[in-house]
Order: C-alpha cells, then sequence, then structure tokens
C-alpha cells in the first residue's frame, strides 16, 4: 500500500515553485487562471494564429470540397467568406472569459453543466479534437511522402500495403515520421508557441503563392472549371439551400475552434489583444485559402485533365507533370517541406493544445497539457484518420454532423455566461468539488444545461443520419442544414427559460466574495505574502441569497 501511494505520487503533475494551489481532482497549473507572467500572446501573436489555422491544407480544400459538393467554385468562395464572417463573429463572442478571467474550456464547462458535469462537455469536445488531429497529421504525412518522393521519385508509388487498408506504404512511412517530428514540439509550452508559428506563417504564405503561381501561369489562367456555374442544382431553391448547408459546413467544421477560443485568449497580455485578428483574421485567412484553392484545382485541372483538391498531392502531381526535373522536384520539396511544418504548427495549436487541455481536465491531478499532448497523438493515430478523407462527401458530412453536437454546447456556453450569469465568473468555486461551490447544483450536475443540450440535438439527428446515407427528408433535413444556428439558439433559448422556471438557490456569482483570485484572475497570494478573507475583499462585497429551488 504504501509502495502504490508512493508511485502515485511521484506521478503527480509537477507544480509551480512555491505553488499557491495543490493538485487534486479539479487543479493544476494549467488548469488555474493563466498568471500575468505567462500571458505573452499579443495582438500579432493571434494575427498569426488565424493565418495558421486558415491558410492551411484544410483552408485550402474546403472551397474545393464544396465544389465536389455541387456547388460552383465561385459559389464555394462566397460560402466559406461568409462562414469565414460568422466563425469571427463567434470567436469574439465566445473568446471573451478567456481573455478576461484566463481560464480555458475545461473551467468553463464547470459553469456550464456543474463541477462534475463538466467531464461530459469535455469529452464531447475531446474527441473531435482527437479525430482532427489524426486527420491533421495525415496531411502532414502525406507532405513528408512528397518531400522524399522529391529525392527519390519511385517512392512516391512504392506501397507493399497494396492500399489494404486505404493508406499506402509510402504514406505510413510519411506518418511514423510526422509523429516523430512532432514529439519534440510537444514540449513548447502554449505561452511560447506564438515564436513558432511566426516562422511557419512566412513559409506557408510562400507555399499558397508558390502554387497558384506556378498552375495559373502553366494553364494561362484560373481554369475553365472556375468560371462554370453548377451543374448540379437545377433551381434556384435547391441551389439556396446548398449554399446555407455549404455556409454551415465550414462554420461546423470550426466549430471546434469556436468552442475552444478561451484555450488561447486566456494567454492574452490585454483582453483586448486577441478582437481584431478573430473579427479580420476568420474571414480573411478562409476566404485566401479558399481563393486559392480553388483557382489552383481550376488551372491544374487544364494541365492534368484532373481535378486535384489536397494542395500536397497536387505538389505531387505537378512533380509528375514536369517530368521529374531537377527543378522541379527542388521546389516541389520545399512547398512541400513548407505543408510539413504548417501542419505541425496547426495541430499543436487547433488540436494538440484544446484536447490535452480537455485531457487534463478530466484528470488533472495525473494529466497536464504536455502528458496529454502526447495521449492525444496516440490516440489521434489509432482512429484511421485517412477513412475521414476518402471522399467529399466524408469531409461534409463530418463538418455538418460535428456542429449539430458542437452547436448546443456553443449556445449553452453563450447563455450560461452572458445572460444568466451575467458575464461574471467565480473564479474560486471552480475549484470546489462539494456543495460549498455555487456550480455544484444538484449533486455537482445543472440539469438544465443537461436538457438543453439533448433539445438542440434532438431536432438535428435524423437529417445527420439521412444525410449520412446521401438522402434527404424534407424539413428534417433542412433544419440540418442549418444545424449549427439551429442547435446554437434552441440549446441557449432552452437553458435561460430553465433556469427563468427554476432558479437555483445559490449565492449567485455577481455578489458572492471571491477571496481567491481577482476580477483579472490573478491569485491574492501571488501579491503578498499573508492573505486573510478581511483583507482580499475579492470582486465584490456582499454576498445574496437567490429565491427558488433548493438544490443543495
Amino acid at each position: 500500500m504504501v509502495l502504490w501511494t508512493d508511485i502515485k505520487k511521484k506521478l503527480e503533475v509537477p507544480k509551480d515553485k512555491n505553488a499557491f494551489y495543490e493538485n487534486d481532482s479539479l487543479t493544476n497549473r494549467d488548469l488555474i487562471p493563466i498568471p500575468p507572467e505567462r500571458r505573452t500572446w499579443d495582438g500579432f501573436a493571434y494575427a498569426t494564429y488565424w493565418i495558421i489555422e486558415g491558410v492551411s491544407v484544410s483552408g485550402f480544400t474546403t472551397g474545393s470540397t464544396l465544389v465536389g459538393f455541387g456547388l460552383s467554385p465561385k459559389q464555394s468562395i462566397a460560402c466559406t467568406i461568409a462562414g469565414g464572417i460568422l466563425y469571427g463573429i463567434l470567436a469574439v463572442v465566445m473568446g471573451w472569459v478567456g481573455a478576461h478571467q484566463h481560464i480555458g474550456f475545461p473551467l468553463i464547462t464547470r459553469v456550464m453543466y456543474g463541477i462534475n458535469g463538466a467531464a461530459f462537455g469535455i469529452v464531447m469536445r475531446c474527441m473531435t479534437g482527437i479525430i482532427w488531429w489524426g486527420v491533421q497529421a495525415y496531411f502532414g504525412a502525406q507532405a513528408i511522402t512528397i518531400c522524399i518522393g522529391a529525392m527519390n521519385p519511385s517512392f512516391l508509388t512504392w506501397d507493399t500495403f497494396n492500399n489494404a487498408n486505404g493508406i499506402s506504404s509510402a504514406n505510413f512511412v510519411g506518418l511514423v515520421i510526422y509523429c516523430v517530428l512532432m514529439v519534440p514540439c510537444l514540449w513548447i509550452p502554449p505561452e511560447r508557441l506564438h515564436l513558432f508559428f511566426r516562422v511557419v506563417t512566412f513559409i506557408t504564405l510562400g507555399a499558397f503563392f508558390g502554387i497558384v503561381g506556378y498552375t495559373t501561369r502553366k494553364a494561362g489562367g484560373a481554369g475553365s472549371m472556375f468560371h462554370q456555374p453548377s451543374q448540379t442544382f437545377t433551381s434556384k431553391g435547391e441551389l439556396g439551400w446548398a449554399c446555407v448547408k455549404g455556409i454551415f459546413a465550414v462554420l461546423g467544421t470550426a466549430s471546434t475552434g469556436c468552442l475552444g477560443q478561451s484555450d488561447y485568449t486566456r494567454y492574452a497580455k490585454h483582453p483586448r489583444s486577441p478582437v481584431i485578428s478573430q473579427l479580420l483574421g476568420a474571414p480573411c485567412s478562409l476566404a485566401f485559402s479558399s481563393i486559392i484553392g480553388v483557382i489552383s484545382a481550376s488551372a491544374a485541372k487544364d494541365l492534368m485533365g484532373e481535378v486535384v483538391w489536397n494542395p500536397v498531392v497536387l505538389l505531387g502531381e505537378i512533380q509528375q507533370f514536369e517530368g521529374n526535373t531537377s527543378k522541379a522536384r527542388a521546389a516541389v520539396f520545399f512547398g512541400a517541406f513548407a505543408f510539413v511544418l504548417q501542419q505541425m504548427a496547426l495541430n499543436l495549436l487547433i488540436n494538440t493544445l484544446c484536447a490535452s487541455m480537455d485531457a487534463a481536465g478530466l484528470l488533472p491531478k495525473y494529466l497536464n497539457v504536455r502528458r496529454g499532448s502526447f495521449l492525444i497523438m496516440f490516440v489521434g493515430i489509432l482512429i484511421w484518420p485517412w477513412k475521414i478523407l476518402s471522399s467529399a462527401k466524408a469531409v461534409v458530412v463530418f463538418g455538418t454532423g460535428w456542429g449539430a453536437f458542437a452547436s448546443p454546447q456553443t449556445g449553452i456556453l453563450i447563455a450560461k455566461y452572458y445572460i444568466v450569469n451575467k458575464r461574471k465568473v467565480l473564479l474560486k468555486d471552480l475549484y470546489i468539488r462539494s456543495k460549498e461551490s455555487i456550480y455544484w447544483y444538484k449533486g455537482g450536475w445543472d440539469w438544465r444545461s443537461m436538457v438543453a443540450f439533448f433539445v438542440g440535438c434532438a431536432f438535428l439527428l435524423p437529417g445527420l443520419a439521412a444525410d449520412a446515407n446521401g438522402k434527404q427528408i424534407g424539413f428534417w433535413t433542412r433544419i440540418y442544414f442549418i444545424s449549427f444556428a439551429w442547435g446554437l439558439i434552441l440549446a441557449g433559448t432552452t437553458v435561460v427559460i430553465l433556469h427563468y422556471l427554476f432558479p437555483q438557490m445559490d449565492i449567485s456569482p455577481t455578489s458572492k466574495v471571491d477571496d481567491v483570485y481577482d476580477d483579472d484572475g490573478v491569485a491574492f497570494a501571488t501579491l503578498r505574502d499573508d492573505i486573510s478573507t478581511e483583507e482580499s475583499p475579492g470582486s465584490v462585497e456582499s454576498v445574496e441569497i437567490l429565491a427558488g429551488s433548493n438544490e443543495k
């Protein structure tokens, strides 16, 4: 027994020197509000964030995927821009709590679902983070394959697997190398990631301009496909709904980023640091990638006779088209290497940080961001992400389908933070697993949020099931086309109504004294040595009991 106790103690995550907190089932270094010395992200850092997220393989293929779904190239670009504008607005709304209270999504779920119920929200988001980690890793593996193929062209066709499981031997080797390269990157602390992103940003932009420059110069323009109208939809009504679905497919795919905005904004030097980049970065980066992607795919079709959606695969096709000349191989190598770095940066930024934060939120005594990152990488490969990328339809269904589950969480977060709690979070009570916490609700769960989540999802599932099978079922399909908006509004409205009808008998976060953290998320214990409740008034001074049903 003593030996097992010692082993568990050694497995605990490390603490800061002279830490004011203890590692327990709710607390560790990565879950406490970020202290001022770790708030290192300025406006330029957030600008690189949006370039890394938007100017990527996924961004490049977004417009192209919608073309494969039936929209014209120009229509797909318009849908991507519209989705990007909505994404930027939501990013500001969702990132506000992180920029001001300096806490991430795992802590916000304790406000949404309760101290114990938070695990539900965390698991829901963590699953999609794992899936996207695997997808982006496979894109990175393809880039490494092209790099090796530029040095040895025969490597591109090497496949002793005979593509039996949907992946070639060459791409499997690329995936192994990608994971090996990712290992040292996982040791970079989140507050320093933006330094790596600055380098990757300029290299990636060069690769995008290089691809579109080559294809348009060789084809003599944007290509014939770029100017073609939609051939799939015969009526304006069908086309209109297809555009709506395209917009919300973009937003649904980006919904993980919406939910996770506070995981990044908590590192802001100033609460206003992320705002301009959020409002402009999302639509501009997605529009840039979509335009480059569609034009490149269109021009490449005129050159090579087929549409190539993936820029990494397109680089390999360019090498073959140029007859494997040394000049072409050198250009392709550097272009593919840029995408290797970009996919590493993107996975670190969007998936590793968020999903590892989720893992830390589930088991904080033994998992922090660094340990969680290795866990996410391992599981992300085991899910065989290349299967998701097997068709344009699969990508669209996954994007919109995930929005059906992410949108209710988005609506609940907005409703609870802005309407129910009036933008006030009692930080101290987020780390108390007992009835003393105002976020204990009933047995550690807020049943109102759980009801709201399932109400938000219920109307979307029939349309999701039909779409996955390539069918349409009238009313349910139309609702599913706008699943993100429907789930957000319905779940948010439901949770507000339930809080009005069944108010909790708790101390309000707008009136209870927080004697551990100030309004900026700074622990009083780090400001002076001896703290007493009487000397540390917190954010407000009065305590007020709200009328309602006693859920304790």
